[in-house]
């Protein structure tokens, strides 16, 4: 019972959380994504080790100059998530600026199956919406739990708004908190 309250709880914020970010002003957001690509600029800058990043949907945060630009200055490597069944944890596939996507499961853009599998050390992941112990919320899913279970030592980022946050999520036991949330 007091999971599906729970789980009613976070779909409502979920449900909250898409709006608040769908109805953001286009200077604000323009805004909001300045200063989260400063902070994950800064956060890379001397990096050199594998990062995951998301290719944007749903008004996310897009990433992809901050590591397109991250991988052209530190010679890095970078790899996207790909769901390869439903319900499975994600592999992560090598991407880099020629790579040319294909619509994977969900119609999200992946790199071709023939991509190198890579073992991020830093994994960067968007949020719904996150709380004061940054916990996430997902789109409800499980990806990235199911995943973020087979890579304990990547440091984990979140990227939100902080009007997408909350006291907390009520975090289930197979959720993982971020090590860190950049947001704006």
């Amino acid at each position: 019972m007091i999971k599906t309250g729970a789980n009613n709880r976070k779909k409502i914020l979920r449900k909250k959380f898409l709006n608040i970010r769908d109805s953001m002003e286009p200077s604000a957001k323009l805004d909001a994504d300045t200063k989260i690509s400063y902070a994950l600029e800064t956060l890379l800058f001397n990096f050199k080790g594998p990062v995951s990043f998301y290719w944007p949907i749903r008004n996310e945060y897009d990433p992809v100059k901050i590591v397109s630009k991250w991988l052209n200055k530190q010679k890095g490597q970078a790899a996207l998530p790909v769901i390869t069944e439903k319900n499975t944890p994600m592999k992560f596939l090598n991407w880099d600026t020629k790579t040319k996507l294909e619509k994977g499961i969900f119609s999200l853009p992946v790199p071709p199956e023939s991509s190198r599998e890579v073992k991020p050390l830093i994994i960067i992941i968007p949020c719904v919406g996150f709380d004061s112990k940054n916990y996430r919320l997902g789109y409800g899913g499980g990806y990235y739990d199911r995943t973020l279970i087979n890579h304990p030592h990547a440091m984990k980022i979140g990227i939100s708004y902080e009007s997408c946050k909350t006291e907390s999520l009520e975090p289930d036991k197979y959720d993982i908190p971020m090590d860190l949330v950049i947001c704006s």
